[in-house]
């Protein structure tokens, strides 16, 4: 296995393992497509064919899964397993599992883990992400994850202390879709002061003015969403302390790569951290990130081997 978007160290790694098994193919013969996204059905198969969970017979449980799917096997066995949920549509009388909708990577990560068994129900260690809150339905496997360095996570330094109106110039006010350095500015300053947690760039998307709405209520004025005149004149005067901020986005399309990055790693964590417990019957002993180890062993090995 070969292929030119995939460099000869982990990358190789992480993609031979599920290429291996049959659980993925490459998206053409020399490309493996690292940066595209996932389908359920896709994932489906993944972790039932690397976590040897099985498939199911045929049985039309779903409108939009037909015997002909060669995923159908793999859809069925991870709906019943609780892997994926279906949707009815009562007024047309139909039932959608939607097997080509693209998965998130909260969606994602939670299947990941519960197809390997990882017990997170009496999961107790945090994780402070600006855009993962405690009460999330997915926090804490977000938060396994990043504990045992399973998943990437992107940092956001801001060293700048002072006043608004003395770091940063607005020349014109702002209104949605606007683009330009001033965006990227406001949302850089939002996210500093703890209302903004998407992606710093130069667009004033919906997320930018949803966040200026809670701004604005906080301070009183008038929900534009938008910079105005009064907006700005409270904005210049706030005063910003230097911060590292942390964020996971839950909410982007998971790709290939890091799929097949988790996938790897979470195969490879100790029996103890398991809802059958196998580690502490077998008297196992594990230290946080113990399986990047093994990660390292293999990948020198993997490295001589291409390297022949």
């Amino acid at each position: 296995m070969s292929y030119s978007d995939l460099s000869a160290g982990v990358e190789s790694l992480y993609a031979e393992n599920l290429y291996k098994k049959c659980a993925i193919d490459g998206y053409s013969k020399t490309v493996f497509g690292k940066y595209l996204p996932v389908t359920k059905a896709e994932l489906s198969k993944i972790v039932l064919v690397m976590f040897d969970l099985g498939t199911a017979k045929y049985s039309k449980l779903y409108d939009d899964v037909s015997a002909k799917d060669p995923n159908a096997p793999y859809l069925l066995r991870a709906a019943k397993l609780g892997l994926i949920k279906g949707q009815s549509i009562n007024s047309k009388k139909l039932s959608l599992l939607k097997p080509n909708d693209h998965i998130v990577k909260a969606e994602a990560l939670q299947m990941i883990l519960s197809a390997k068994g990882v017990d997170l129900e009496g999961y107790n260690k945090g994780v402070k992400f600006v855009d993962v809150a405690s009460y999330d339905w997915f926090y804490k496997a977000v938060a396994f994850a990043k504990n045992e360095s399973l998943v990437n996570t992107y940092e956001f330094i801001f060293p700048l202390k002072g006043q608004v109106g003395t770091l940063f110039e607005f020349p014109r006010l702002l209104s949605f879709k606007d683009t330009g350095k001033d965006v990227e500015n406001l949302k850089s300053i939002m996210m500093q002061l703890d209302y903004y947690v998407g992606r710093i760039n130069s667009t004033y998307d919906q997320e930018l003015a949803d966040a200026v709405k809670v701004y604005q209520k906080a301070k009183g004025i008038t929900l534009s969403g938008n910079l105005d005149k009064d907006t700005r004149s409270k904005l210049l005067k706030e005063y910003l302390h230097p911060k590292t901020v942390y964020s996971f986005r839950p909410f982007d399309l998971i790709t290939r790569e890091e799929v097949a990055r988790i996938v790897y790693l979470v195969d490879r964590l100790p029996a103890s951290v398991l809802k059958d417990n196998v580690g502490q019957v077998l008297g196992a002993q594990y230290s946080p990130n113990a399986h990047l180890i093994n990660v390292v062993t293999e990948l020198f090995i993997s490295t001589m081997i291409w390297l022949q």
